[in-house]
């Protein structure tokens, strides 16, 4: 929603206590410690206790007891000025008065924030620091995080919190280690033992960058998932600490996701997710984009020196608030004026012939969701054009392909698989998984009937799940390019993108993906992991293997194995150059969307790379560009000079077609190695 200046009544005046020099004399217990005990000094802080429990009312806006507290009795520090009292904005407002929603309502909070903008200031003071002082006894806050830098980083400055603050305000501690601090004091008992006193509320914080359980176990008012956008496992923490906010189906804690959207990785694209799909999670949006709570675009900001300095030309000279009393204008902020500095910078970072610096502009001060989840990685892959279809499909708030699984054709009187070998295909309903699963781009069928016009790419692996292994693998399913009415071209129509807890699964998918997109020849596969060649050899699946694309090979090459690509020195470069040119020419065509974040996230100086989905596109196109054949679409003809004589099995158990002569005249022999050997010196494959 497009922000609106908020414009107050006359008297406004949201920050008394910062705004007439803090807690006055007759109140302060620091300055005048006689003070203590007197009525005076009773009255104005309970008054001040109201206020911080119950809100305060002043022109015409009711200043939630959490913002007013945050205004009134916290400093939050900058660079040149140290310690300060917080402007009063109406980006704050909005927010803590969408913080007393979420309470009412029962729901979270989600953010996509701008750098710089005080999130975590905000949760540390006006959330988790107000909820230890003023809710109820066995409060308790939790701060969790990808990386121990922002979880340990929010912790602190909660911490720091406690020294700032009035005596009155100070809070006793009866514990405190790195990860949990803890309300309270001792007392002796009658009997002369020191016991334990006070609400014992407490603030807890962990590291979630392998195990997503670690808040799990305990109860929690309010959770603060610090850095969401580089969170690796930020949906699955969810998941395991939303009953820690549960009673029932009822959300009576609240949590709060917030980050910026740059540096979104592969494994983190979870925050993205959660972004488009906040209704599912029950979360409600707040939109703190770059012109929003930009110094010094809003009435009243101060500079590193606390005088009044601030950029608001459509606001304070705008005839229509001519009438209007500065005080009624405070904290409006110009986003008009603050959207025009955020491009002039934008320009500058534009003429650098380091284009990260204006990738990184844009992050760091995004004008919507779009460009906050914008990826700039170490790559040559046109980010733009990703990011809006990484956008494109997250908007389209379900799948934009379909999802099936492949199981062979079974003889009915046997129950085995039928020879040759047959898949067919069932679309699973929302929520049901298949190790056979495979996902189809939408209006796309294969076609048994057309020769050279799919081709797969794998990139496999050769380790299992409980072993050390990273990688996922990934299996592409490349349309070319075709003259063939109402086929798209150069389009990935099929995609896998899993790790089944054994490798053969991957294994056999990939061969029953080759069968059913009746790939021949035509499927490539990564023979840095060998495994699932020597499979497709042993299941009957040889005639599918492409061969070794020579073309990507020096004139001097040492390699000898027939089918697969070795990813080398000079092979990944090609292949890198042939993605590159993909993204720009059809990169807004991709259906999905881990592949789009994967070649959003590719980086082309890993070793080991885990973008497996990627790396199987890239070599899907490296068969692309070796192989010579066009698409034929034998349909139109009977005469098939490609079509392979019955396939049968010997005593041992291995596959042979039976000797017979092809319509175009090819005598095969008993063996499919010699029966291939011949294909290719006929020149048919």
């Amino acid at each position: 929603m497009a922000y609106q200046p908020i414009i107050k009544e006359k008297g406004f005046s949201p920050n008394p206590v910062a705004k007439y020099g803090g807690i006055p004399a007759y109140a302060d217990s620091v300055a005048n410690p006689n003070v203590v005990g007197t009525l005076a000094h009773k009255q104005w802080w309970e008054e001040q206790f109201e206020y911080c429990l119950n809100g305060y009312d002043t022109g015409g806006l009711h200043i939630p007891g959490r913002h007013y507290y945050y205004l009134n009795f916290n400093y939050i520090s900058t660079v040149g000025r140290g310690n300060h009292y917080p402007d009063y904005v109406d980006a704050d407002y909005e927010f803590f008065t969408l913080v007393d929603r979420c309470k009412e309502e029962g729901k979270g909070l989600i953010t996509i924030k701008a750098r710089r903008r005080g999130m975590s200031e905000k949760w540390a003071k006006g959330i988790a620091g107000y909820g230890v002082r003023f809710e109820n006894e066995g409060y308790r806050a939790g701060v969790v995080a990808g990386l121990a830098t922002y979880s340990e980083g929010l912790y602190t400055k909660y911490l720091q919190i406690n020294g700032n603050v009035a005596p009155e305000l100070y809070m006793h501690h009866i514990g405190q280690n790195q990860e949990e601090w803890i309300a309270g004091y001792y007392k002796k008992n009658q009997q002369g033992a020191f016991v334990r006193g006070g609400d014992e509320n407490s603030i807890v914080a962990k590291t979630a960058n392998k195990n997503p359980n670690v808040l799990k176990g305990n109860l929690f008012n309010d959770v603060a998932f610090e850095e969401a956008g580089e969170f690796d496992l930020l949906i699955r923490t969810y998941g395991a600490t939303k009953d820690c906010f549960q009673d029932g189906d009822m959300m009576v804690g609240t949590p709060y996701i917030y980050g910026t959207g740059g540096n979104i990785s592969t494994q983190s694209a979870g925050f993205m997710k959660m972004w488009y799909e906040a209704e599912f999670y029950n979360l409600l949006k707040f939109e703190l984009y770059g012109p929003r709570l930009r110094k010094p675009c809003f009435v009243g900001a101060t500079d590193k020196n606390g005088e009044i300095n601030e950029d608001c030309p459509n606001i304070l000279d705008n005839p229509e608030n001519s009438n209007l009393s500065y005080e009624q204008m405070l904290g409006c902020e110009d986003v008009a004026q603050a959207y025009k500095k955020n491009m002039e910078k934008r320009r500058n970072y534009f003429k650098s012939t380091d284009r990260k610096l204006y990738f990184d502009e844009i992050q760091n001060n995004p004008n919507d969701d779009r460009e906050a989840f914008l990826k700039f990685g170490a790559n040559p892959f046109d980010s733009e054009i990703l990011s809006n279809r990484a956008s494109e499909l997250a908007e389209k708030r379900g799948l934009s392909y379909r999802r099936f699984k492949l199981d062979y054709r079974l003889d009915s009187d046997t129950g085995l698989p039928v020879l040759p070998k047959e898949i067919i295909s069932t679309e699973l309903e929302d929520g049901v998984t298949d190790p056979y699963e495979i996902w189809l781009a939408e209006g796309v069928e294969p076609l048994p009937d057309v020769r050279n016009i799919d081709i797969v790419g794998i990139d496999s692996y050769d380790v299992d799940e409980a072993m050390s292994s990273k990688s996922l693998g990934g299996i592409t399913v490349l349309r070319r390019d075709n003259g063939i009415s109402g086929q798209p071209k150069m389009k990935v129509v099929a995609f896998i993108r899993k790790r089944p807890p054994r490798k053969e699964t991957l294994w056999e998918l990939g061969l029953r993906t080759s069968i059913f997109f009746n790939t021949r020849r035509n499927t490539l596969i990564d023979y840095g992991k060998p495994g699932i060649i020597d499979y497709y050899k042993r299941n009957g699946g040889k005639g599918y293997l492409a061969p070794r694309p020579r073309s990507f090979e020096s004139a001097d090459s040492k390699q000898s194995h027939d089918f697969g690509v070795l990813l080398t020195l000079r092979s990944k470069p090609m292949m890198i150059s042939l993605l590159q040119s993909y993204v720009l020419d059809f990169g807004h065509t991709i259906d999905f969307p881990i592949l789009v974040q994967e070649l959003l996230d590719y980086d082309v100086e890993a070793k080991d790379s885990d973008w497996d989905g990627a790396d199987s596109l890239g070599i899907a196109l490296m068969r692309d560009k070796d192989m010579r054949q066009l698409p034929v679409d034998l349909g139109e003809s009977d005469d098939d000079p490609f079509a392979l004589p019955e396939i049968a099995y010997d005593v041992n158990g291995n596959p042979y077609y039976k000797a017979g002569v092809s319509s175009a005249g090819i005598h095969y022999s008993k063996y499919e190695d010699e029966t291939m050997q011949l294909l290719v010196k006929k020149g048919l494959w």
